[in-house]
C-alpha cells in the first residue's frame, strides 16, 4: 500500500484548502482538505491546544513520537493532547478532508467558561483521555459525535459563529460524557433541550449586538430578530452569560470606545457615535459607570486605570 505525506496549512491562503475561523478567544474551528507535500509529513500543532479532529473523507496514519502508529479512517475522531507539538502524518489512498476543533482552556473568556460549566463540559477530563506518553487517541466512528459533526459542516461555510460555539459545546459535552466525567451519564444532554434553546438565543443576540455597534439595537428588536419575546431573551441571556443583556451590551460598547480613545486621536464625540451614542452626556455617563472615569480623563491618563477597571467586565464579550 503506497502512502503520500501531508502538511496541514496553518491558515487560509496557505497550501491546500484548509480554512480557520476563530469562534472565541482560545477556541477555533478549521476545516477543509490539507495539501499533499512529498517533502514533509509533519503536522504542526498549536502548543496548549486540545484538538478534536473529525475525518470526513479518506484515511491517514498518524506517526507518534515513540515510533508507534495510529490509523484514522472516514468517520473516526482523533484527539491530540495539548502537549503535542508535532506528529507525523501519512495519507493513504488519496486526499483526506475533515474538520477540527482547537481549544485552549486557559485562554477562554469567562462567559464561555460559564456556559461550559452549565453544560457540564470538563476540558481537563477530555484532555486526560489522551495519555501523556501517547498523545493521540483515535475514536472509532461514533453515532453521537458523527451527528454533531454532520450538523457543523454546513455552519462553517456560513461562518455562523454563534451556532458554531454551540456545536463546539455539544461536541465537548459528548466527549466529557465519554470521559466518564458527567455526573448524569450518557444521554443526559438529550434532556437539556430547553437549555440548548436558551444558549442558542443568547449567542444569536450576542452576534447581532457585536455586528454593527454604531447602530445599537433595543432588546425588543433583538428579541424579534431571534424569534422570541424580550422576557425570554433576557432570561436566556442572563442564564447563559451571568449578566443582564443590557449590562453586557453597554459594557461591550464602552470597552470598544475605551480602546478607540487610546488608539486614535479622533474626537470623543466621534468615538461615542462609533459605538452608538449620539448623545455625548449619555456616553459620558455610561463610560464613567463602566470604566470608573470620564472619557476625557481616561484618554489623558493613557488608560492607566485599565488594569483595575476592565477586570470587572473581562470575559463578557
Amino acid at each position: 500500500m503506497s502512502s503520500q505525506q501531508v502538511r496541514l496549512a496553518a491558515s487560509p491562503g496557505g497550501p491546500g484548502s484548509l480554512h480557520r475561523l476563530d469562534v472565541a478567544r482560545g477556541m477555533a474551528i478549521a476545516w477543509g482538505s490539507p495539501a499533499l507535500d512529498q517533502a514533509s509529513g509533519t503536522l504542526h500543532t498549536a502548543p496548549g491546544y486540545l484538538r478534536v479532529i473529525h475525518v470526513r473523507r479518506g484515511r491517514c496514519v498518524v506517526a507518534l513520537p515513540d515510533g508507534s502508529r495510529a490509523e484514522a479512517a472516514e468517520g473516526d475522531v482523533v484527539l491530540l493532547g495539548p502537549g503535542v507539538s508535532t506528529v507525523g502524518v501519512e495519507l493513504c489512498w488519496g486526499a483526506v478532508a475533515g474538520l477540527e476543533l482547537l481549544i485552549d482552556g486557559r485562554k477562554l473568556p469567562a462567559d464561555i467558561r460559564r456556559v461550559f460549566a452549565s453544560f457540564e463540559v470538563n476540558l481537563e477530563a477530555v484532555a486526560r483521555m489522551v495519555p501523556p506518553g501517547r498523545p493521540v487517541m483515535v475514536m472509532q466512528a461514533n453515532p453521537e459525535l458523527s451527528h454533531v459533526f454532520a450538523e457543523t459542516y454546513p455552519l462553517v461555510e456560513e461562518g455562523n459563529i454563534g451556532y458554531l460555539r454551540l456545536k463546539a459545546i455539544e461536541l465537548l459535552r459528548c466527549l466529557t460524557t465519554f470521559a466518564g466525567a458527567s455526573p448524569h451519564g450518557r444521554g443526559s444532554h438529550k434532556g437539556s433541550s430547553a437549555r440548548v434553546r436558551h444558549v442558542r438565543l443568547a449567542l444569536r443576540a450576542q452576534q447581532e449586538m457585536t455586528h454593527d455597534v454604531s447602530q445599537p439595537k433595543t432588546i425588543p428588536t433583538l428579541a424579534a430578530i431571534c424569534g422570541t419575546s424580550p422576557t425570554v431573551l433576557k432570561e436566556a441571556f442572563r442564564e447563559t452569560f451571568g449578566v443582564p443583556i443590557y449590562t453586557w451590551y453597554r459594557e461591550y460598547r464602552v470597552r470598544l470606545a475605551a480602546d478607540a480613545l487610546l488608539e486614535s486621536g479622533r474626537p470623543i464625540a466621534e468615538v461615542a457615535a462609533s459605538v452608538g451614542y449620539s448623545n455625548p452626556s449619555k456616553f459620558t455617563k455610561a463610560f464613567t459607570d463602566t470604566m470608573g472615569t470620564t472619557p476625557r480623563e481616561w484618554r489623558a491618563a493613557g488608560g492607566a486605570a485599565r488594569g483595575t477597571t476592565t477586570r470587572r467586565a473581562e470575559g463578557q464579550g
